[in-house]
Order: C-alpha cells, then structure tokens, then sequence
C-alpha cells in the first residue's frame, strides 16, 4: 500500500474500519466509503490527546449512553450480586437474580430480562416487565414454572403472561411505581425450592454523564420518583488514573509509532492521539474496562486490548502479525488495479492493502474470523463488496475469512461477477433549470439492496480453501465540473439513485438550492441527460401549550448518509408554531429545546422524513421537566466547576428511543453546582 506517512497509513487503517462498519449496516448503500481521503483534524503529535467525550453540541446528536455502568468499582452503581438471593431485599437490590433450592439437588434461578437490575424497572402506562427462570439439577425436565407477582402495596395478583410453554419465561404490566414481589416455583420438582424476589420500579430513571477537563467522563444513574418535584444528585468525580500507552516491537522492544484510540464500551468516552515522538497519556478509571486499539505507521498488524487499564501489557508489545495476500480479478477475470481491501473484526481492522497493475495486494492481520470490506478503483463499474453484511450463501457463507494462530500467510482470490456497465454524464443546472452548477457532489446508488457480487477463496497453503460470497452495491461519487458536468467513466446497467448535494456556500453558508434526487434506468448504450436541482420546501408544525411553546428552538438534523449533519432551526412564535426550511423527501432527526426559564424539558421528536413539497407534522407538546439539583465534586469534596452534565436515557429502557441523544445538558457553575430538567413522563 502507498502512503502519505503517519495518516496515510496507520491512521487510514483505523478510519477505514468506522467506513467498513458502516457500509456493512447500510447494507452496501451510501456510507462513509472514500478510502483515500483522511481524517478530518491533525494528529496528537508528541502524545497529545483528543478527547471526544460528551461535550459535542446537541444539535449533532452528541453523547450517548450504554448501561450497565461504566465504572466498575464506583457505588455509584450496584453492581450484580455473585448468586443472587433467595430474597432481595431493599439494601440488595443491585443482583440480577435470585435463587432458591436445596443444596445438592435442584436450584432456581429468576433474573430480569427487560432491565439489567431488579432495582431499574420503570413504570408507565403500557409498561410490561420481562422475567425468565431456570432450574439446574432439576429431575425431570423441561422444567415447567408457576410465577406469582403482587405489587406490595396491593393486595391482589397480577396477571402474568407466559412468553414460552414452560412459562420460563414471562411478563407483566408495571405501570404502578413501588415494590413488586415476584415468586417462582418449579413445578412436580421437591427438591426445588420456591425462589422471591423483590423489583422496584420507578417512573423513570436516567444516566447523568459529567465530563470534566482533566478527568475522565463518569456516568451515574438518577431516578424519578414520588411527587417531590426536585430530584437531588451529588456528583463526585474520581479522578482516574495516568495510563502511559506506548506500543513497541515485540523483537526489540523499541518504540513503534502508532495511531492510538481508547474507548469506554459502556459511554461514548473517546481518546485519541499518536504516539510518533513520546507515549500517549491518556486519563482513566482504574476499574473501567476500556478497548484499545493500536493502528501502527507501519506494515504491523493492528491490535485491540480490552478490559480495565491494569490488564493492558507492559510498553504494548507488538508483533508483525500474519501477512495475507490477494488478487482482485474484475468480472471478465482481469486484474484489478487500484482496488482497496481490509479485513474487520469488530472494533479490530487488518491493515490497508492496494492492488498494484497485477491485482495483487498484501496486508497484515491477526489469527481470528474476518469479515472483508473491498472498494474497487473508481470508474470500474464494480460495485463495493463485503462479507459478514448479512449475506451469503453455500458451505462456509457465514463462518467469514478463518486465519489460524499456526498460519504463516493466507491467500484470498476475489473474483467480481460478470457486470455490463454504461457511461453516464449528467449535466447540473440549477433551480433556475439554466445556470450550470459546478462543485456539486453527485452520488450514484444502486437502487435494489444488496446482492450477491463476487467470490471470496480463502485459505492458508496446503489447507482445503474456504468460499464465501461477498455482497454489495454501487456506490460512487464524483464533482460536477466548471460547465456542470459530472460523468461516470462506468456505472451498472440498470436502476440507480442519482443524488445531487450542492456545494457549500463560502463561509460555510447554507445552499440555496436543495438536495435533489432522481431515479433513473441506465441503458447498455449509456446516457447523457440534464438534471436541474430543486427549491428548498418548508416543514410546519404546532406545539403546546403555546404560551411554554413561544420561544423555543426547533432543531432539525439530516440523518442522510449523503449529507449527514446539515442542520436546519427555526423559533417557535407566540401561537406555538415553527416552519423551517428542509431538503424535500429527507429524514431529520428533530428536537425541541424549550426557552430559558421555561418549566419544560427537550422534547426529542424521532427521526421525521420532510415531503416532496411543503408539508405540516401533527401537532406536538412539549413535555413536562422535572428540575435536576446538584453539585460536581472531586473525590477530596472540592468544587469542580465548568463540568459538562448531560442526560440520556438507558438503553435498555422500552421509552429510549435514541440513548446517544442527550435529552437535558449543563454547565456546573464555580461552586459546582449545576441544574437541568429532564422529561417527567408522569407529568405529561
């Protein structure tokens, strides 16, 4: 592969997995896919440090929020009891399970399903609980179970419904906040005893992420509940601990510059930089578990270490890992120059490697299963190809490229499918259909989902290849020139999306002209046609009440991977309505944040898909907040002022719809203390 040093190579390695992953959950369509281009932003250089945490502005959907929680060690969370109890009891609730049975004989085990912990259920109207039960050493199974569950300031059973024939697992309505004792027994089984357990559900609960300059982002869960208005939530910040990230060669032990990024699986905690001139210092939880991954600026394999910072090994040595080599052959079985591969594992890549005249290329990877991600030259005509996209078929279309730990090297032959392709030339005009519009970026797409392109043999010397079926589609992109013109040397015979997103205006400026997409069917002769962008149309809506409606700010943010982040806002008027201006037929993440002063939390509208003209939405309200006290310490008790403080939703809670989205943010003033409102779901 050629390279452009420390971000032609070890950097554009790391990027390239984020373009694969993506590409592979669009199913082939339209992604982040340009393999050559860089990363936007510098390196570290020296060690520095990037910190991406939660402090992105709302208006790009920053934060995030995974539970369980992030720092294993904190009582900030109860963590799950080893065992469980026969009988949770309030002190205890953080188990996930409880149990019950005779020692030796059988043994009941009950957990909760729809929460992580017996303690997070949450109550609302339409709220259903899901339970499972087990038994082990039971005498005669499968086991069939009978589940009692009583609300404990009722006196009544509630019905349960039974999720399978054993009823091993079941659910119930929780729509009343409070204690609910839950009791299994295991049917015709003597030696079983019944096992109780007690949940506790709240209205509502939430995850405050603080992120403090110099500290690492923490998480702490707050709940909703009773009527007192003000919900109270000391924060006190661990300070982490230093963690010297240096990888050197496994041979010599020298230092072995390297693109380094450290994230936190359980937050959105992202620290990045290169360690060219010194080792990279990066601030963590001595007992979170973080994945490294180490992309080095050379012809060395990446690696990825997970778990907490102590696990990580002493200087990070590297070795080369295990050279894999290709030939790209196109559809009538000729080489393939200029094509891009990488190999994927999660979060771990290969690194990058580029066919040369004679369709050959080497890359470096570890012993594991991969998955294949492969973009071809531009002007090919072949569409993109990956394996482990959902696709496949025959023997082996689902066990991915295999490289053993005895491999020495492993050979992949990729052989495209036969493809008829065509010229296209488009001639961009804009909303006025005659003045020629240069620097538009025009995107071809196939118009049919992904489907089976080409052929993947795997497989070291000597061992019986593997064959797999990679899966893809085309998608390619190209600029419209000074006289409008925007030509593809090859594209697909067939149906294709033409999408046209003009250019930024200078200063970063907001197009007058729309997005404009057509569809269109490209004949075996090839096609030369005219497109003529259009206006811009208004999306109208109505919230109430109007008088805490007035003033509000209306974000809409276009969720489309050809223009993912254009942002468009408009204010709230006296009477509760907005109109904004929108790409017709596009998809927008909207929210709502309400005036200062305002006694009402952001409300977050989904994702809503703008008309081919001006439209309107139904009307919408804003929801009811409930204040958030607090103050931001350090573990010694001193203020920490300047912290950020945002909210999210679990994402395990049945009303998360989007748990990266922040739903309240704040600063901590000097003092440290901060305040916000989150949505009150029994208020509104």
């Amino acid at each position: 592969m050629s390279g452009t040093g420390f971000h032609g190579r070890a950097r554009l390695a790391a990027e390239l997995l984020l373009a694969a992953v993506a590409a592979a959950a669009a199913a082939g369509c339209a992604g982040t896919k340009d393999l050559h281009q860089e990363p936007a932003g510098g390196t570290g250089g020296s060690g520095a440090v990037h910190v991406d945490g939660a402090v992105q502005d709302s208006a790009s959907g920053a934060g995030g929020s995974n539970d369980p929680p992030v720092d294993a060690g904190s009582d900030q969370f109860p963590q799950p009891d080893a065992g469980g109890s026969a009988d949770a009891s309030p002190g205890g609730l953080g188990g996930a399970s409880g149990t019950g049975g005779a020692a030796g004989g059988c043994l009941v085990r009950v957990a909760p399903e729809s929460s992580p912990t017996l303690d997070t259920l949450e109550a609302f109207p339409g709220a259903r609980a899901r339970f499972s039960a087990s038994a082990t050493g039971a005498r005669n199974p499968p086991v069939t179970f009978t589940w009692t569950v009583r609300l404990e300031s009722q006196q009544a059973s509630i019905a349960t419904t039974a999720l399978d024939p054993t009823s091993a697992r079941i659910e119930f309505p929780v729509e009343t906040e409070g204690r609910y004792q839950i009791t299994v027994q295991a049917v015709g089984e003597p030696t079983c005893f019944s096992v109780s357990s007690v949940a506790i559900a709240q209205r509502a609960i939430f995850v405050l992420r603080t992120s403090a300059d110099g500290i690492p982002d923490q998480d702490k869960r707050i709940v909703l509940s009773g009527t007192d208005p003000i919900t109270a939530a000391a924060i006190q910040l661990d300070p982490g601990i230093a963690a010297n990230i240096l990888p050197t060669r496994a041979g010599d032990g020298t230092a072995l510059a390297s693109y380094v990024r450290v994230t936190q699986p359980a937050s959105n905690l992202r620290i990045e930089g290169d360690t060219t001139r010194s080792a990279l210092l990066a601030r963590v939880l001595a007992l979170a578990s973080y994945d490294l991954l180490i992309v080095p600026n050379q012809d060395y394999a990446p690696n990825l270490f997970s778990g907490v910072p102590g696990s990580w090994p002493q200087r990070l040595p590297l070795d080369q890992g295990t050279p894999v080599t290709a030939q790209l052959l196109d559809g009538a079985g000729r080489p393939l120059a200029g094509a891009r591969m990488i190999l994927r594992r999660g979060l771990l890549p290969s690194t990058v490697g580029t066919s040369d005249a004679s369709g050959h290329l080497t890359l470096w990877a570890r012993a594991g299963t991969w998955d294949a991600f492969i973009v071809p030259p531009p002007g090919s005509g072949l569409p993109e190809a990956s394996t482990g996209a959902g696709g496949g078929t025959g023997a082996g279309a689902d066990a991915g490229i295999v490289l053993p730990d005895s491999a020495a090297s492993l050979d992949l032959r990729v052989s495209w499918d036969p493809v008829v392709t065509a010229p296209l030339s488009l001639e961009i005009r804009d909303t006025d259909g005659v003045t020629r519009v240069g620097g538009a970026r025009v995107r071809a797409t196939s118009l049919a989902a992904p489907v089976p392109v080409a052929t993947i043999v795997a497989g070291p010397a000597g061992v019986a290849p593997a064959t797999l079926r990679a899966r893809g589609a085309v998608d390619v992109e190209v600029l419209s020139d000074a006289s409008g013109m925007a030509s593809f040397a090859a594209l697909p015979v067939g149906d294709l999306v033409l999408t046209v997103i003009p250019a930024q205006v200078a200063g970063g400026g907001v197009p007058a002209a729309a997005i404009t997409s057509i569809m269109l069917t490209l004949p075996a002769g090839g096609l030369v046609r005219s497109l003529s962008l259009v206006d811009k149309v208004r999306l109208s809506g109505t919230l109430s009440p109007a008088a805490d409606a007035a003033g509000a700010r209306v974000t809409a943010v276009d969720q489309g991977v050809t223009a993912a982040g254009s942002v468009a806002t408009a204010t709230v008027g006296s009477d509760g309505s907005f109109s904004l201006l929108v790409d017709p037929v596009r998809a927008y993440r909207m929210f709502i944040d309400p005036a200062p002063g305002v006694p009402r939390a952001r409300a977050v509208l989904g994702v809503v898909t703008s008309g081919a003209g001006d439209s309107a939405m139904p009307a919408r309200s804003l929801p009811a907040g409930r204040l958030v006290r607090g103050v931001v310490t350090s573990s010694g008790g001193l203020a920490i002022g300047g912290a950020r403080i945002q909210a999210f939703c679990p994402v395990w809670s049945a009303r998360c719809g989007d748990a990266s989205f922040s739903l309240a943010d704040a600063i901590s003033g000097a003092d440290g203390s901060f305040e916000l409102r989150v949505p009150d779901p029994a208020a509104n």
